[in-house]
This record gives structure tokens, sequence and C-alpha cells, in this order.
């Protein structure tokens, strides 16, 4: 088997054909038992090749990783991040004559699902989504499964009609977790790693952001952050705080025995099919260690431009924006306005394949495919304006800085953006007018900025209405003066309380954007030394929208409410 797979290596065939012709070599004994398995992982090869969606040089990889373990051919080039989880269900699809579908995009009842046992649902790896004059409509890992089938026939009865359909097993594991009941958290009984467990359970199905978990004189608060809102979800005694702190130190190897200085880890766990990171930080208070655990789910987090609630034209603006040869692009805002987020969006806009991609992150939050990624760590030994220096050795085309913080970083920035680079990187402003400024206290001279800094996003995070609740009141006059709207609005929606929403009016966030390009007439005033209100003053004149102007736009368009508006940017902004 050695000599076949450096004899594959020095040899790499050139065509379709002879891939599978040498396919047994990279094939486990368990999997060579089953010829009816070669033919379909071939056609399944042959296929994602012929579509231009895997190349031959990544199917030798995927076809290398199988012959270690048991996994399926989609399950791994899936995994290695060749192809989505879209593009596997249409091969599958394709191959098998059989319909797919996408269980995150539906909405199921719990009613239908749940006529299917938890146990024999794990067991085959399916869930039941819909009934209809036709049948029972069944989404499967495998729907060729015919004792799987079998075993839900001789459930819901023989004289029921079954309609199989492809999903992904992540998807399958993902909508177990949602619509089967759950262990609910019992602070009397069961054991402490069980009560962690169940708090992080809890908060990710919640889709919450962060758990704190703050010790007060005799008791311990937990609070989710939801939709960027602190709630109070559950109190323990103090005698059992101990044992908690323990534990989540434990899972992400921090040391159990210091308590007087502040700590950072991380950990992984698998969760609904899918792994979901966690970075936990300890500080010391007067009542003892507060810890805040952040939640880091690629599902809801690794999101499109127009998923974030981006307008359609910057949308297209910032397409031609990420593609342009060299620059600086930067957004700004608070922290946790989703900065970091909308960077990831804006790099998958772009080809990593045809471009080298870098970048410099404190810390890494999600592994990106074809894209080389560092991580810089507080007591590391590489520092972001080190490390820009260094990246600009490995030929980049595009280097992406997680944050701007320093004058060292902000002059290699602009060194990287003026010799032939697209430099993307967030930087704590206000506003996107006061970008420029922020860059001079760093250091950083107008002239230099001028040509080299291309566009600024200022961005903020708002809760949506929840749409099954909101409602049209009218707009009195002490409001249209205050939140300074025009005479001619007369409605707005309002929030209200339901099932839906947790009694809370909002579900969701999306972001509101103030995109400004900084053209010549732009790089001129920044060279001058203009000020950030003569900035603004002349992109208003222009016809821009500010940061306000573009939340009053979704105020109208029944996405949030004058109210969250002016909690997250204020009515003077």
């Amino acid at each position: 088997m050695g000599n076949v797979l450096q004899k594959r290596e020095e040899n790499y065939p050139t065509n379709i054909q002879k891939i599978f012709s040498h396919f047994q070599a990279f094939r486990s004994p368990t999997f060579q038992a089953s010829s009816d398995s070669h033919i379909k992982h071939s056609k399944l090869g042959e296929w994602l090749i012929n579509q231009k969606w895997i190349t031959s040089d990544q199917l030798i990889v995927a076809l290398k990783e199988q012959s270690r373990g048991l996994k399926r051919l989609g399950e791994i080039v899936l995994e290695l991040g060749f192809i989505t989880p879209l593009q596997l269900l249409k091969a599958l699809s394709a191959l098998s004559g059989l319909p797919f579908i996408s269980l995150s995009n539906q909405i199921l009842s719990l009613s239908i699902v749940q006529k299917i046992p938890l146990k024999i649902a794990q067991d085959c790896k399916l869930i039941l989504f819909h009934e209809d004059e036709k049948g029972a409509h069944i989404a499967l890992a495998d729907p060729e499964n015919i004792l799987a089938l079998d075993m839900v026939r001789t459930h819901l009865g023989t004289h029921v009609s079954l309609i199989p359909y492809h999903t992904t097993l992540a998807e399958i594991e993902h909508a177990l977790e949602v619509y089967y009941p759950q262990p609910t958290l019992n602070t009397e009984e069961g054991q402490t790693i069980r009560l962690v467990n169940d708090l992080i359970l809890e908060a990710v199905r919640l889709k919450a952001s962060d758990i704190h978990l703050s010790p007060t004189g005799q008791s311990v608060d937990i609070h989710y952050r939801q939709d960027g809102i602190l709630c109070r979800t559950h109190t323990f005694h103090k005698d059992r705080w101990s044992s908690i702190l323990v534990r989540l130190k434990i899972m992400a190897n921090v040391d159990i025995a210091e308590s007087r200085r502040p700590q950072n880890g991380r950990f992984s766990l698998t969760m609904g099919g899918r792994e979901i990171d966690f970075r936990l930080s300890c500080h010391p208070t007067i009542h003892g260690e507060n810890l805040v655990v952040r939640i880091l789910d690629k599902a809801y987090s690794l999101r499109s431009l127009e998923e974030l609630g981006f307008e359609k034209n910057d949308i297209e603006i910032i397409k031609r924006l990420v593609n342009i040869p060299q620059g600086l692009i930067i957004l700004s805002g608070p922290t946790g306005s989703g900065k970091t987020t909308t960077l990831y969006a804006l790099l998958s806009h772009m080809d990593a394949l045809s471009r080298n991609i870098m970048t410099l992150e404190e810390p890494v939050e999600y592994y990106l495919p074809n894209i080389r990624q560092t991580e810089i760590r507080e007591d590391g030994p590489i520092r972001f304006g080190e490390g820009i220096r260094s990246i600009l050795r490995q030929d980049p085309d595009v280097i992406f800085v997680s944050e701007i913080r320093d004058s060292e970083t902000a002059q290699m920035a602009i060194r990287a953006a003026m010799t032939g680079h697209l430099v993307l990187a967030t930087i704590h402003a206000r506003d996107s007018f006061s970008v420029p400024q922020r860059f001079v206290d760093l250091g950083v001279s107008p002239s230099l900025l001028s040509g080299n800094l291309v566009a600024s996003i200022a961005q903020r995070l708002v809760r949506k209405l929840c749409k099954s609740c909101r409602h049209l009141t009218l707009i009195s006059k002490e409001n249209i003066q205050e939140f300074c709207l025009s005479k001619k609005i007369s409605h707005a929606y309002q929030k209200g309380a339901c099932e839906q929403c947790y009694q809370t009016g909002y579900r969701g966030r999306e972001a509101i954007a103030e995109l400004v390009l900084f053209d010549e007439n732009f790089s001129t005033l920044i060279a001058e030394g203009k000020t950030q209100a003569i900035l603004r003053q002349t992109w208003k004149e222009r016809g821009g929208s500010t940061l306000w102007e573009r939340g009053i736009e979704k105020v109208l368009t029944g996405d949030t409410s004058l109210q969250e508006l002016n909690r997250v940017i204020g009515i003077n902004h």
C-alpha cells in the first residue's frame, strides 16, 4: 500500500479515467468489500468534476482522506470545503433521481416530526418533515437505506407511501436537536458536567452570542446575550459556583488555580452535527471570577451581505470594491457591531483560488478554505505590525487585518495599500467620516491617507421587529421633531409581544451600514485636514446617506423600530 501511494504521488493522473482506474489504491479494506459503493462514489466524483465544482487534484485529496476512515466521499469533499452543502445535495439528487431538501430553510411542524420516535430518527439518520395525500416525505442522510425505510414503514403503517429525500447528515443532526425534546436544567440533581453542558446547549438553541456567569453576594446569575441584549435566564446558589468555574476552565484549558489575574481560553463542541467554537474569558471581581463564554457558531455567523441586511446598491458597490487591485477598505464601529462578520462576508465575494488572501486575526474566529490565516495572541511572538511586514514578503494580493489599534499597525496597513495590495481592516471609530481623523490620531499623515483610503463602511446591528406581532402605529408630532422625521411620515411599525419572539417584540438582528467612497475630491479634503463635520456635509450634498438616515429607511420598511434605532445609534448622530 505504501509503495502504491508513493508511486501515486510521483505521477498524478491527468484525466478523470486515470483517477478512477487507481481508485482502489486509495480505499480502505472496509470500502473495498463493496463494489456498489465503489461505483457510486466514482460517479459522484466524476459528476462533481464534470460540473467543474471540484478539480481532479481535489478529488485525489478527498480519496486519500476517505482511505483513512469510514466517511463517504460526499461528506469528505464537504468537510474539506471543496463544495457547499447545496452542491452536494444537487449532486446526490442528480445521481439517484431522488429529490433533495435543505432542512435549515424549513420551519417544520413538531407534531409531524415527532411521529417518528427519537430513537428511530437518530439510528436511521432521518426526519419526517411533511405529510400530504401523496404520503410521508422523509429526509435522510442515505435515502437508499432500505432498512431505515422499512423501520419507518413499520412504525407509520404499511399503507403509508414513503417519499425519500436527500439531505446532509449535519442538517439531520441539527433538526434532531431543534425538533425533539432536549434535557432541561436541574440545579438540584445531576452532575456539574451535565449542568454546564445544558447551559451551553440552551444558549446555542436560543442563538445567544454570549453566556455571562456572574457571581454576586450569595448567588450566581446566568445571562444570555440574545440579539445584543443581556437576558437573565437562571440563578444558582453560590455553593455551586466553584464546581461550575472549574469545569469551564478545564474545558478551555486555562489554569484552574489562578483566580487573581485575567485569563482567556477556547474550546470546541460538536452540537447538532456541526462543530461550534467557544471562547472563555475569566476576569476577577470582588465577588469572585466573572466568566463570559463567547459562542462562535458558523451556521449563523458566516453569512452573505444580503443576509446581513446590506442594501442592494451597496452590495453591488462592495462587490466591485473587493476586486480592485490595491487600496485600503475600512470597517468601523464599536465592539459587537458585526465588523468581523462583515469582513468575512467580503472575503466570500473574492476568488480565493486566483488571489493570495492572507489574514491576521486576534483570534481566528472561523477557519476559511483556501485562505492563509494567522492568529495573533497577546503573549505570542508576533504582533499586527510585524505580521503585516512578514506577509508583504509572502506575495499577497489581499491582506485582512482584524483590527487596527496602534500606530505601527496603522502605518504598515497604509504602506501595504500604497505598494499594490488590497487591505481590509477594522478600526474603532464612530462613523465613516471619523475614520481619517482616527488614523491621524494613530500617527498617519493625512497626505498618506489621501488616495490610499478607498472606502469606509460604518455599521451597527439593530434588532429586527418580530413579523408575527409588529403593528403600525401613528407617529406623534413630538416624535417627528425628536427623531428629525419628514412631516410626510405619519405611521411606523411598533413592537408587540408573542410566543414567537419570547415576548420581546424582536427576532434576530441585521446591519445598518453607511458606505462612503473616498474619491479624488474627498481625498483632497482629507489631505487638507478637513474636519469630519465638513466630510459629512459634503457627502450629504452629494446625495449620500448617513448611518441615521439608513436606519430611518429600515424603520419605514418595518424592519426595526424608532426606539431600537435610537438605542443603537442615538438621535444626535
